[in-house]
């Protein structure tokens, strides 16, 4: 339980330090409810096209649904 002398000195705040007191505690609970980005395990986004395949493919989607221009 949150004592009321926190609640108090929270209530005494202007709205720009409350607003600093949101930010860190919402920074706090995503470090400590996130699960870490990546693990040893996980294989990265990119690691499906090499460099000049993933351009290959990219250029063809874009020239998929822009019309040629001649």
């Amino acid at each position: 339980m949150v004592s009321p002398e926190l609640i108090a000195a929270l209530q005494e705040l202007n709205r720009a330090d409350k607003f600093q007191v949101l930010q860190f505690l919402i920074t706090d609970l995503a470090q400590t409810e996130t699960p870490p980005a990546e693990s040893a395990s996980s294989t990265p986004a990119w690691a499906a096209y090499d460099p000049v395949e993933a351009a290959n493919t990219l250029l063809q989607a874009l020239q998929a649904i822009e019309p040629k221009q001649s």
